[in-house]
């Protein structure tokens, strides 16, 4: 486990739920400080999928979503994750490049 490993996933759904290209930004610039275990890049998915249902929870505790709608939505994010999780393991498997060198 690294330290502030929980919060990557949350970042990940907030980027690949705006566009699935910020996935790519948010793992190129992440994976110089973190290294997720094999482990960890299996479930990633399962750990994007918390923070949405959370929140659609929520909304349905404050009378702001229906439980139909919130159930409906369960597939859209699963997908949704699965696509992020196998475009953050495509990143994080790729070679890495060099820093841009620091101009002074």
């Amino acid at each position: 486990m690294v330290p502030g490993a929980g919060r990557w996933p949350s970042l990940l759904w907030a980027a690949g739920d705006r566009d699935l290209r910020l996935v790519d930004v948010v793992v190129s610039h992440h994976r110089r400080h973190l290294t997720p275990e094999p482990q960890e890049l299996a479930r990633l998915a399962s750990a994007m999928r918390t923070r949405p249902l959370v929140l659609d929870c929520w909304a349905f505790c404050g009378g702001r979503r229906g439980l139909d709608e919130v159930a409906r939505q369960i597939p859209a994010t699963a997908r949704l994750a699965e696509e992020i999780a196998v475009r953050a393991r495509q990143g994080f498997a790729a070679p890495l490049e060099p820093a841009p060198a620091e101009t002074g």
